[in-house]
């Protein structure tokens, strides 16, 4: 005789509870990163935080989800200038996630680069730099040299030394970045022309308009 298993209601109850709070953190998130897209981010705050919320007590502060959660309030606090409230979330975010992976991967390489972007932003380049120049390396290690991936790192590092007035560096990674852009998403694709812009500008930072002009009207 097939004997059937009764299911404790209190754990049924419990379960659909978590599916619920798991679909309202992602209606959540969805609104939050819909705010943000429209540039209005001090309304996509309280949905992003609150999303957060419901991830740390259902899933737990190391969850995936919890950690983009955190990396996405962070970014909202970064687009408002707001960096001393980005870095802790940034910085719980990394520990998260390096404790979770085990090792370098690519989710890291982009919590790093906002962490960079953080210091940058509070004139703090030195920081900003290891940060950024880590983030390239674990990229260029994980993902390849030659990988689009790679080609934003180069970019924001060469960004960071245009800020600071580093001329050469900028230009040698934004070059290093638009080849590996233009062989593996084409020379029309909008990383690659924003890339060119980049160089561009450092171009005319430093004077050398006659290269500058040709970038400006690719």
């Amino acid at each position: 005789m097939r004997l059937t298993v009764a299911v404790p209601m209190l754990v049924v109850l419990g379960n659909m509870l978590v599916a619920q709070e798991a679909r309202q953190a992602e209606e959540l998130s969805a609104q939050a990163l819909q705010l943000s897209e429209q540039g209005r981010y001090a309304e996509a705050i309280p949905f992003a935080n609150k999303a957060l919320e419901i991830r740390e007590r259902t899933l737990g502060p190391e969850h995936p989800e919890t950690v983009v959660s955190l990396a996405r309030l962070a970014g909202l606090y970064i687009d408002q200038g707001a960096y001393s409230k980005a870095e802790p979330l940034l910085q719980r975010a990394l520990s998260a996630r390096e404790k979770v992976s085990g090792g370098d991967d690519p989710g890291i390489a982009a919590i790093l680069t906002n962490l960079a972007a953080v210091f940058s932003g509070e004139g703090d380049y030195a920081k900003a730099e290891a940060l950024g120049k880590r983030a390239l390396m674990i990229n260029e290690n994980v993902v390849g040299p030659e990988d689009p991936i790679t080609a934003r790192s180069l970019n924001n590092l060469a960004g960071l030394y245009e800020r600071e007035g580093i001329y050469p560096k900028a230009e040698e990674l934004l070059r290093r970045a638009l080849t590996i852009c233009e062989k593996a998403l084409g020379a029309e694709h909008r990383e690659t022309a924003g890339i060119m812009n980049n160089l561009a500008v450092v171009y005319y930072d430093r004077g050398a308009y006659n290269k500058a002009e040709p970038m400006y009207q690719r």
